[in-house]
């Protein structure tokens, strides 16, 4: 695949039919989240419809495939999977925390 353009977005806004992302450019390697669409259901594949939930954070590639009668104007949406965090994790990290920062503040 050829990419034309690509945008990091995450889910403000989710509708009976479509939702709401705001987007970082990266294909111009843009800084802030400067763009807003509506991307409707039917752009995305079935089973990434249970993904699209507020704060989800997903991939947004345009491009080319070539095939062998000639290329195909491609748009693919890839949403992430990032594990769940659970309490015990942040009493894991609270703990390393506080044994990083005693080790700094000397005896």
């Amino acid at each position: 695949m050829h990419v034309l353009q690509e945008w990091e977005g995450y889910v403000v806004k989710v509708e009976d039919d479509c939702f709401t992302a705001r987007l970082l450019d990266i294909t111009r390697e843009a800084k802030y989240d400067d763009e807003q669409a509506v991307i409707p259901f039917d752009a995305i594949l079935p089973e990434d419809h249970k993904r699209v939930e507020v704060d989800a954070v997903f991939r947004w590639i345009v491009g080319f495939r070539f095939l062998a009668d000639g290329e195909e104007k491609v748009s693919r949406f890839v949403f992430r999977d990032f594990p769940t965090i659970t309490e015990a994790d942040l009493a894991k990290g609270r703990r390393w925390a506080d044994k990083v920062l005693g080790e700094m503040s000397g005896p």
